[in-house]
């Protein structure tokens, strides 16, 4: 079986390698030798993404046809216990937003009427802008997820790209937080990072042919930036969404636990953003 694996910069490389059977030297010979200046100029008729215009080339340079089984992906989350995640696999918010609130509730510990809080939990009366973002994420399918990066080092460059920072908090329950905070003067972020730990993921996806290349170009993308020393961007990662359909436990291949405290995400918080 082959997959595409793009946990670090040597299994992005291997899987490439393997994939289309050549050699890790002929890869980033390849990949070093580009001009992307040049290659947009080439090929600029023909395709809209960097990434599609790069393994068309290759594609075409090592004359390869490029099929595989399997697509890694790496979700993103801080979580009460890991543990779950290994029985009850990677749930969509439709299916975890029951537990999120109770976890909410357990945090509150008894500083705001119980009545209370189950009126704003199933009314979604959350407060201003974090109420249309609460009742926008739990309407649709689209939003359910569960979410996860192709790319796992896309997990440390969220503000290179543009991305939310889920090691930190999910959506959701940042939502849920900062209106309990405007609404009972209650802030409950320290006590939900100290409750908490930062996880990834590493799942498995089966892949059609149609997306072979797409995905493969994307690593391609990844691997070119890191060989020209240049930034993290968003051309070198795919996002992964579940649509409501959640990752069954004998799909995940590991659980990586990251000690994140506080500190680690002062300077790249969504939270203070929002929260004023």
């Amino acid at each position: 079986m082959k997959i595409l694996d793009c946990e670090s910069f040597e299994s992005t490389l291997f899987s490439i390698s393997n994939i289309c059977g050549i050699s890790n030297s002929n890869v980033t010979e390849y990949l070093s030798s580009i001009n992307d200046n040049k290659l947009y100029k080439k090929y600029k008729n023909n395709f809209g993404w960097f990434s599609d215009i790069l393994v068309y080339d290759f594609a075409k340079k090592f004359s390869v046809e490029i099929e595989y089984d399997n697509l890694c992906w790496f979700h993103l989350a801080r979580v009460n216990d890991s543990k779950d995640i290994l029985t009850k696999g990677i749930l969509p918010l439709n299916e975890a937003l029951e537990s999120i609130w109770n976890q909410i509730i357990t945090l509150i510990n008894g500083r705001i009427a119980i009545d209370d809080i189950l009126q704003m939990k199933h009314s979604s009366n959350i407060s201003g802008h974090n109420e249309w973002l609460y009742k926008f994420k739990t309407a649709d399918k689209e939003h359910f997820g569960p979410f996860a990066m192709l790319v796992r080092e896309a997990a440390f460059n969220n503000k290179e790209i543009g991305n939310y920072n889920y090691l930190e908090m999910p959506e959701i329950v940042r939502e849920i937080i900062i209106g309990i905070k405007k609404k009972y003067d209650l802030d409950l972020y320290d006590d939900y990072i100290n409750s908490t730990e930062s996880v990834i993921v590493k799942f498995n996806t089966p892949v059609s042919l149609a997306k072979c290349s797409h995905y493969l170009g994307i690593a391609l993308c990844y691997l070119y930036h890191r060989i020209k020393n240049e930034k993290f961007s968003s051309d070198s990662n795919m996002t992964y969404n579940g649509k409501g359909i959640g990752v069954l436990p004998k799909d995940i291949v590991s659980i990586e636990k990251l000690k994140l405290s506080k500190a680690d995400f002062e300077g790249n918080s969504f939270f203070s953003v929002y929260s004023s």
